[in-house]
């Protein structure tokens, strides 16, 4: 009878001291506040990206106007689709 008191004041016990941060601690205060703002750059049937096909000078200008948008815009991720079709955007010896 006793281990079954025992068991159960261990037990609220622990749950009392888990709890208490949740209660009196201010998580929002220590928490990041920046959120992430972000865009998605698709390239299947280039969708979004690229524009022109075979010119890598234009692609690379493109992209650089891309990522200056999404600055000026207040974004602070790009999700990039780098493997449209089940192929990459880049030379590879794996695909």
């Amino acid at each position: 009878m006793k281990t079954a008191i025992a068991k159960r004041m261990t037990a609220l016990l622990l749950l009392v001291v888990m709890a208490v941060p949740f209660i009196f601690g201010d998580y929002h205060a220590s928490a990041k506040t920046e959120q992430m703002k972000g865009v998605w750059v698709a390239t299947v049937y280039s969708i979004n990206f690229p524009s022109v096909k075979n010119n890598v000078a234009a692609q690379k200008a493109e992209l650089d106007k891309i990522v200056e948008n999404a600055y000026n815009a207040g974004l602070n991720a790009i999700f990039f689709q780098v493997r449209p079709q089940g192929d990459a955007l880049y030379r590879s010896s794996i695909y």
